[in-house]
């Protein structure tokens, strides 16, 4: 005869091991959840990874082109830093002969007015009074006129100043901002 506690044993334990089946089934179905959780996760991260490497991309371009900027801004500066000595060197050396120019000038009118007053007393001195307030009336008008080109030569470099200033101003800003750009994307990579 059937020996009914062993096979009340047996059914125990196959009852178990489908138990245990179940578990693993569970388990199983689990680890492919988990596996397919973990797949979608790395595709997102390697799609943040490729945003991120386009981002940083970009990010040193733009470094790049700012770095292009402010060479072209420094080549300006010095530039025009140049052709300001060059024209002061100028201006001067026009000044000087100007200056000379117009001692020489007075230097042969108040030779010529000696030599006249010494042959023509009486009439030497109406020349002289007519002589002298022409000299003085060119000598301020060309005076005036040396005045308002150099006054106008400031106002020109005043303005240049002011405009470069205006755009290294402008870069400086656009080199924070970029930096600060870069720090941000450097510190999202370690998070």
């Amino acid at each position: 005869m059937v020996d009914v506690s062993k096979l009340n044993k047996n059914i125990e334990s196959l009852e178990e091991e489908v138990t245990n089946i179940k578990k693993i089934s569970d388990i199983i179905r689990k680890l492919d959840k988990l596996n397919n959780d973990i797949a979608i996760k790395n595709e997102s991260y390697r799609k943040l990874i490729n945003t991120i490497k386009d981002l940083n991309k970009d990010i040193n371009s733009s470094i790049d082109k700012n770095n292009q900027y402010l060479s072209n801004i420094k080549a300006s500066i010095k530039e025009i830093n140049d052709n300001n000595i060059e024209f002061n060197k100028e201006l001067s050396n026009l000044y000087k002969g100007m200056e000379s120019d117009l001692l020489s000038h007075l230097q042969e009118v108040k030779s010529e007015n000696k030599k006249l007053y010494l042959e023509f007393e009486s009439i030497l001195n109406s020349k002289v009074e007519r002589s002298s307030s022409d000299t003085k009336v060119e000598i301020r008008n060309k005076t005036d006129k040396v005045i308002n080109i150099i006054n106008g030569i400031r106002e020109e470099n005043k303005s240049y100043q002011q405009e470069v200033n205006k755009k290294l101003k402008t870069n400086e800003i656009i080199s924070i901002a970029l930096l600060v750009l870069l720090i941000i994307s450097i510190i999202m990579q370690f998070i």
